[in-house]
């Protein structure tokens, strides 16, 4: 049975621009306490870098279940709705509400 799909290019841009929360997430992480003068110092000392993967490290060491549960609900919208976007297209599909995506 052969299915004809058709995206519309206004979803493919918004799928692509999905990524721009990648830069949202980065700010917050480098907005945080653990990106300072002092840290900066001791990273080097130790010779490691005091970037974003660092201060992502350091809070979920300090606060795990906060930072996952957050990471995982961010995580779960963004793919409920490149889901909705990817299955739209296809007839007789049940996507064309947003909450079918979750």
């Amino acid at each position: 049975m052969e299915v004809k799909t058709i995206y519309s290019l206004d979803d493919m841009i918004v799928s692509v621009m999905i990524f721009k929360v990648y830069h949202l997430a980065r700010t917050i992480v480098n907005m945080q306490n653990w990106i300072t003068v002092d840290s900066i110092r001791i990273c080097n000392y130790h010779s490691t870098d005091a970037n974003a993967f660092f201060a992502l490290k350091c809070t979920l060491k300090t606060h795990p279940f906060y930072a996952s549960g957050i990471i995982f609900m961010i995580c779960a919208v963004l793919f409920g709705i490149i889901l909705r976007i990817y299955e739209r297209a296809y007839p007789g599909s049940s996507y064309e509400y947003i909450w079918n995506g979750f």
